[in-house]
């Protein structure tokens, strides 16, 4: 007997369990998503380069609803800023306001996008 072991990468299980978070949202039913986001934590133009890299290396495919695109694209504008970004903030201030921005913009974050995609998806 043949055991057939999956192949993934490491980027992809760890985009997969961390895409439990975001299926409140309506996107974290494809890892991709939530994949391209980790890549924003260096630089936020990061996400598209790395959507459109993992899209044609794998045989998935983008969640097609324009709605829960939006709702993706909200939350990218809106989430923690780049790292170069928060050392600033630490180096201006303190560590400590730094560790709130990145709080605060992950609540508000989430939490705007959960808003909308309940509006959107009511309609």
């Amino acid at each position: 007997d043949h055991v057939m072991v999956s192949e993934i990468s490491l980027f992809e299980f760890i985009a997969k369990g961390i895409s439990v978070i975001y299926r409140p949202l309506g996107f974290g039913e494809n890892w991709i998503y939530v994949g391209s986001l980790m890549s924003g934590i260096v630089a936020k133009e990061a996400v598209a380069g790395t959507f459109s890299m993992l899209l044609k290396s794998t045989s998935m495919t983008w969640i097609s609803d324009p709605k829960i695109n939006f709702i993706y694209l909200v939350y990218v504008a809106l989430t923690i800023p780049c790292v170069l970004t928060c050392h600033t903030i630490q180096q201006k201030f303190d560590f400590k306001t730094m560790i709130q921005s990145i709080v605060f913009s992950l609540v508000i974050s989430y939490g705007i996008s959960w808003m909308l995609y309940q509006i959107i998806m009511f309609f």
